[in-house]
């Protein structure tokens, strides 16, 4: 067995790929922003499950983030230009024990306060 295979188990994640429905979005202070994330294919094999994963990269307040798919809800405290990095995985346990995951997408993402 080659070293690829054994950090990336059985699963080959090469056919799925993960993108925002917008990558910018512009909101109010204290109310919720939802991304929308989209995973091609749709149907994700059995027993694995999506995972989101933000990242804050510049923002004039610590903003609350709830990861979920296919929505990330964010809310910013204050006014501003916020800017993330959203990564999106598969996971799953397989059989054998241990997890297999693999990175399907990882898009910028801004949200403007005002």
């Amino acid at each position: 067995m080659q070293a690829e295979e054994l950090l990336r188990g059985t699963i080959d994640f090469s056919g799925y790929t993960a993108e925002l429905e917008e990558l910018t979005k512009t909101g109010k202070p204290g109310e919720p922003v939802y991304f929308t994330v989209i995973v091609k294919p749709s149907d994700i094999p059995s027993g694995f499950y999506i995972s989101t994963l933000i990242n804050v990269l510049e923002a004039p307040e610590t903003p609350e983030i709830i990861p979920g798919y296919p929505r990330v809800k964010i809310v910013c405290p204050g006014s501003g230009d916020y800017k993330f990095m959203i990564r999106v995985s598969l996971v799953g346990k397989p059989s054998c024990g241990g997890v297999e995951s693999g990175t399907i997408g990882e898009m910028p993402a801004a949200l403007y306060i005002r």
